[in-house]
């Protein structure tokens, strides 16, 4: 059962929530294991949970729009009752500390009330009028704004399977590679890794595309970040769709590639596996913070060799008739393909971030193609499922960018104006087992 004092400390994160200001929690709160569980599972579920929430007060007569302080408590009253099947026995013993007291106003009457209704909710009955968007927004705790923008563009029993999905990071696997700079000896190190997964009980295979991806069950995530060689940076671990994306982009002999967005420095990382001794990766970054992250990061993995520029890559300051060869331009977005991962995404999506983003992107691509050599590759990702943030974002650019073939195991781009974009493609959920990716591939005609 959850201890009085890590509840007390849940519950203003959760107002500050309601207020509008969802907040990354703070280091102490994520490793109190109450407080981190909670709060990501009451922002992962937050609509479905106030939407049970407010049905079953009304169907008590109780109407009066409760105070933020009331919900927070409320919320995860309903979370414990509902997810977790507490019994009422277990839930009074629990709240015994907030009965009447002020300002939460709790009784064991009211409470006993709330719960013997929430136990015969009925889903068919509370969603009697509702539309099939509204259903599907709250059944899967996904916002509407999100659903309405790519409904169009998939069908709707395919939009519903990664919906499923994205609640469900459990239900992916989780990725990692050997870090070649680590040791010289690659085939001796991955003798080891291999080994010690096997001493430690962590099942393992190569991933079927790319034969250099190792991917476990996502219930062995603590056993392999807590292993020695995670530790000691003899493995890199990453999403899927983070490698797909970086293992496109193959320096050659000579060349000089540039990681535009490159904070915390993952897709740096593994480039870097791939860099000759001739070539040269430049990891850029606007925010001071991700730049000290990347430095430690790259401290980790022994990867001296790539320079770190802190840099507004829009207006990236480059010497007179040097341009790159490759680069990498992994776009800030509203993020809605990771919601697995960072639920508080969700309840950000709306008109206002999406133009904010998209504006931003157009000036990152076209600072990009600026700064590449013609004739040089670029790699454009979004982690997102908007069409503005991949295909309709391309599409502005074409004139100026040849497509490059993607490998069969990524999925189709969205269709725009009934035609694929050549060079263009997608990651999902339920067919590639990644989060919600964009991609796209193109070389620099001029």
């Amino acid at each position: 059962m959850p201890d009085k004092k890590s509840i007390e400390r849940l519950l203003p994160i959760i107002q500050q929530f309601l207020k509008g200001n969802p907040t990354q929690l703070s280091e102490v709160n994520r490793q109190n294991h109450i407080i981190f569980h909670y709060y990501m599972e009451i922002l992962r579920y937050f609509n479905k949970i106030n939407f049970i929430l407010n049905y079953t007060l009304s169907a008590l007569g109780k109407k009066a729009k409760l105070t933020r302080v009331r919900k927070a408590l409320y919320l995860y009253i309903v979370y414990r009752i509902v997810w977790e099947r507490v019994s009422l026995k277990e839930i009074l013993k629990e709240m015994k500390s907030f009965f009447m007291k002020i300002p939460f106003k709790l009784s064991k009457k009211n409470l006993t009330n709330l719960y013997n209704k929430l136990k015969t909710f009925s889903w068919k009955k509370a969603l009697k009028n509702k539309t099939p968007i509204e259903k599907l927004s709250i059944t899967e705790a996904i916002p509407t704004f999100f659903i309405k923008q790519i409904k169009p563009y998939l069908d709707f029993n395919f939009l519903k399977e990664n919906l499923k999905l994205m609640n469900s990071p459990e239900e992916l696997n989780l990725y990692f590679i050997i870090n070649t700079k680590s040791e010289k000896n690659y085939k001796e190190l991955s003798q080891k890794v291999k080994k010690s997964l096997k001493n430690i009980k962590i099942p393992y295979r190569n991933d079927k595309n790319v034969e250099y991806i190792y991917q476990i069950p996502f219930s062995y995530k603590n056993d392999l970040i807590n292993s020695d060689f995670n530790k000691n940076g003899n493995i890199i671990i990453l999403d899927k769709a983070s490698i797909y994306t970086a293992n496109l982009l193959r320096p050659l002999k000579d060349n000089i590639i540039c990681d535009m967005c490159a904070g915390p420095g993952m897709k740096a990382s593994i480039i870097n596996q791939f860099l000759q001794d001739s070539s040269q990766l430049v990891a850029a970054e606007f925010q001071i913070n991700r730049v000290k992250i990347m430095k430690s990061l790259f401290n980790l993995y022994q990867m001296s060799n790539i320079s770190i520029i802190n840099t507004d890559s829009i207006s990236f300051s480059l010497k007179k008739g040097k341009q790159f060869d490759k680069i990498l331009l992994d776009a800030p977005c509203t993020g809605n393909g990771a919601f697995s991962s960072n639920p508080e995404l969700k309840w950000r999506q709306n008109n206002s971030f999406l133009h904010q983003n998209t504006i931003l992107q157009e000036k990152l691509l076209q600072s990009a193609i600026n700064m590449l050599k013609q004739g040089g590759d670029l790699i454009y990702s979004t982690c997102s499922f908007y069409p503005q943030e991949g295909e309709l974002q391309i599409l502005k650019f074409l004139d100026r960018l040849d497509p490059l073939p993607l490998p069969n195991y990524i999925s189709s781009s969205y269709r725009i104006n009934d035609k694929i974009i050549s060079g263009t493609g997608r990651l999902f959920p339920s067919t590639n087992a990644t989060k919600g990716f964009f991609i796209g591939k193109f070389k620099k005609n001029y």
